[in-house]
């Protein structure tokens, strides 16, 4: 993102920021009192450090560990918070994205193309079954949990749907201006 800087000074704003995040207080204050959703954002960023680390691996068998990791820390924020549901929505377009690079590099077919990148995305998915089967099993035999909270908290569940939308939407951008959340 920064590579129009030089190293260094890209360096000390990575730095500056790591360190902001560090000593903020909302930051600081979620994990403090153990809100579950504060760790998604921990495993989807290093999910996807290693997705985009395994797109510039030379060697296979450095591809093949940088899938593996991002598929164990993809399937580990299965386990932090029920909005983390929606996040392989975030995988089409990167999926969809490798197919279109590579197919030109390739000079094949779209199918020969493809052939040559799934078993990447086989151990990538693999590793994600895997670490969150004990979630995804749970959520099996108790099919009221998975959708209780979303039950609760969806706007299809008001009297009027598209007021509490409204009404929602605009006490959420409020909250970056005008008030704070009350919690």
């Amino acid at each position: 993102m920064f590579a129009f800087l030089n190293p260094k000074k890209a360096d000390l704003i990575a730095l500056l920021a790591a360190f902001f995040l560090a000593v903020s207080f909302w930051h600081v204050n979620f994990s403090r009192i153990g809100f579950r959703a504060i760790a998604t954002p921990f495993f989807l960023v290093w999910a996807f450090y290693f997705i985009f680390k395994a797109f510039n691996g030379r060697q296979k068998l450095s591809s093949v560990f940088y899938w593996l990791a991002g598929g164990v820390f993809f399937g580990a924020g299965f386990h932090t918070y029920i909005s983390y549901r929606i996040a392989p929505l975030i995988l089409v377009p990167i999926l969809i994205f490798q197919i279109i690079y590579s197919f030109p590099k390739l000079r094949q077919t779209a199918a020969d193309a493809f052939s040559k990148i799934w078993w990447k995305w086989a151990i990538f998915l693999a590793a994600t079954f895997i670490i969150a089967l004990p979630i995804g099993s749970y959520f099996l035999h108790n099919p009221q949990d998975f959708m209780g909270r979303t039950g609760q908290v969806s706007v299809l569940g008001a009297a009027e749907p598209l007021k509490t939308l409204a009404k929602t939407t605009i006490q959420t951008f409020g909250a970056f201006n005008v008030h704070g959340d009350n919690n």
